[in-house]
């Protein structure tokens, strides 16, 4: 979806309203603010996912880090671990299927 945000606003600033990704975003469902947030987490704890060969897991410090950055509870660091976990696993098993079998 990042990718379309980007190309979206690249179009808009050339006057380009009918390019794919402005159709594809008005389609796009609109997030609430408390999803909107985990979302945007995640984009940030996932740009310093560990990698070697493949993608790692993203790791409880970094969560945490994050948290501590934004001032947030014990709780809620604690809530943004277990979404953050759950997407995590999804994206990981997720390009783990779309893989080429060796």
């Amino acid at each position: 979806m990042e990718r379309y945000e980007n190309e979206a606003a690249a179009a808009r600033k050339i006057g380009k309203f009918d390019h794919p990704a402005i159709e594809k975003l008005a389609g796009a469902p609109k997030l609430s603010l408390e999803h909107d947030f985990y979302l945007e987490a995640f984009r940030t704890i996932a740009s310093d996912r560990p990698s070697s060969m493949s993608a790692g897991r993203i790791g409880w410090s970094l969560v945490v880090k994050y948290g501590e950055f934004y001032n947030l509870t014990r709780r809620e660091i604690e809530e943004l671990w277990y979404v953050i976990k759950a997407m995590d696993e999804a994206v990981l098993s997720s390009s783990q299927s779309s893989s080429p079998a060796k």
